[in-house]
């Protein structure tokens, strides 16, 4: 009787333990917060691990065939959590977008909601545009489209254009995960995130990113037309239902994808 009594003053504990993790953390038992409280996603179908000069980098990305779902939206006041912008927002995929200021402004062109709220600048760094337009057509370009934009972002550096991979010269560069948006000669939209399989928030170098994207197609079975460097490193975050990649740092924007 008394090792009965035992166990059951043990399982008791045990659940109280456990209850009161979840309450200040407010979680939910699903695969996404196991996921952050590993600090390594789950696997999914759209994940391959990418080899490059010895370094195994991990992929994941998610492809969306109809522009119309993604719009483009800042978090530069809130500066809310990625997580909480994907459940206010339901948005069933998250990425962060392009950089900002020490100050919270967007660094280049950023229309949103039919609002411009930053005009684009002369940059080597930060020379692409991604855009959708009235058509609902993707594209990314050197110079800013002079169409009707239903939303648009500079961002940089161009790394691959015209199914050319770049080739970049970057001051200081220091390896960090890394966020990419880029289309496909289908005008398809992919996002992907590229990071050390081992730290999560490391990764290839800027510079080397173009021939990493290489790798990845391969992997990937995918030929992306454009690609564009989108914030990484710590101000970066990737969502989707199966795979949850937080920041340190507020992300300045974000695509949403319902």
């Amino acid at each position: 009787m008394k090792l009965k009594a035992i166990l059951i003053l043990s399982m008791v504990a045990t659940t109280l333990v456990v209850a009161v993790f979840l309450l200040k953390t407010d979680r939910k038992p699903n695969s996404e917060n196991i996921t952050d409280v590993l600090g390594a996603p789950v696997t999914t179908a759209n994940q391959k691990d990418v080899l490059y000069n010895g370094v195994t980098y991990r992929s994941q990305w998610f492809e969306v065939k109809n522009a119309d779902q993604i719009t483009l939206d800042s978090n530069l006041v809130e500066k809310l959590p990625a997580n909480k912008i994907q459940e206010t927002q339901d948005c069933r995929y998250l990425i962060n977008a392009g950089f900002y200021t020490m100050d919270d402004k967007p660094i280049g062109y950023f229309l949103s909601g039919g609002q411009v709220l930053r005009s684009e600048i002369a940059s080597p760094t930060f020379n692409g545009f991604f855009s959708i337009n009235d058509m609902a057509t993707p594209r990314i370009t050197n110079t800013l489209p002079l169409d009707h934009l239903r939303l648009a972002l500079q961002s940089g550096p161009i790394l691959i254009e015209n199914s050319f991979s770049q080739k970049l010269s970057i001051n200081n560069d220091k390896p960090a995960r890394r966020s990419i948006v880029a289309t496909t000669g289908e005008n398809n939209t992919v996002f992907i995130v590229i990071y050390d399989a081992g730290s999560q928030f490391n990764g290839p170098l800027l510079a080397d990113l173009p021939e990493v994207l290489g790798v990845f197609q391969s992997e990937a079975d995918i030929v992306l037309a454009d690609a564009l460097n989108l914030d990484g490193g710590t101000a970066s975050a990737f969502y989707t239902p199966e795979v949850g990649l937080s920041e340190l740092s507020p992300i300045g924007g974000y695509f949403c994808i319902r």
